[in-house]
């Protein structure tokens, strides 16, 4: 993939708008699971997949052995440690990452480790409600707050299950009238709410990080600016 888009400052990428939405997004998701080493740049970070295996192992333990992943100090290790993944992981969620998406990451695209990444969080929320895991009211309030959607590659979908029709785990036959309603499922709607909100402040804090940060590039850029005009000759 290529970063023919992304401008430079002070040798940091700046990504477009909609790239930015979309990796602040995935930060603050990713701030919500406890991982062995923490977060700093999508690029180098899940180069090797071991953080992908954590990611999965912390919704599902029983899809994923973290004694087969390795610390990678070369790419013949990453290369391993994403061939396990697609092998032994991925499958179970319908999800895999073909040849080109893995070259991508294990070289430090970090556009594709974050369409990856939005991709498995969709797989799965869709497994957890599968699994009853998580109820459809809580599935529908995240979609509701995840309002700007992402195209994915289609190569990184696997083959759809086919649904079952009839309600899923976790979403309650209320009668008619809205009588004798469970008092779980409020409870499952306010934790959805509380999770959204913590979700919610985690984007606007690294917002509020990223506007202090252009705030003084622009100070030093006015500064230079401002030094470097022609001075006026002395009558």
């Amino acid at each position: 993939m290529s970063d023919a888009s992304i401008e430079t400052m002070n040798g940091h990428k700046i990504l477009p708008h909609y790239q930015t939405t979309a990796y602040y997004d995935i930060l603050a998701w990713l701030d919500t699971i406890p991982l062995s080493r923490p977060v700093r740049n999508l690029d180098t970070d899940f180069s090797d997949g071991i953080l992908v295996a954590e990611i999965v192992a912390y919704f599902f333990p029983e899809y994923v052995d973290l004694d087969m992943f390795h610390v990678a100090r070369n790419m013949s290790q990453r290369t391993k440690n994403w061939r396990i993944l697609n092998s032994d992981v991925l499958p179970k969620l319908s999800l895999h990452a073909p040849g080109t998406v893995v070259y991508d990451i294990t070289n430090g695209d970090n556009r594709a480790v974050e369409l990856f990444l939005l991709h498995l969080r969709e797989k799965l929320e869709e497994n957890l409600i599968r699994t009853g895991r998580k109820s459809r009211l809580q599935w529908e309030t995240w979609r509701s707050f995840n309002v700007e959607r992402y195209r994915l590659p289609q190569l990184l979908m696997g083959p759809r299950t086919p649904r079952r029709m009839g309600l899923l785990p976790g979403y309650a036959n209320f009668p008619k009238g809205g009588r004798h309603a469970d008092p779980f499922i409020y409870d499952d709607a306010l934790r959805a709410k509380d999770e959204e909100i913590d979700v919610l402040r985690g984007k606007i804090k690294r917002r509020e990080n990223l506007i202090k940060t252009k705030d003084k590039r622009i100070q030093e850029l006015e500064e230079r600016l401002e030094k470097a005009k022609p001075k006026r000759p002395s009558p």
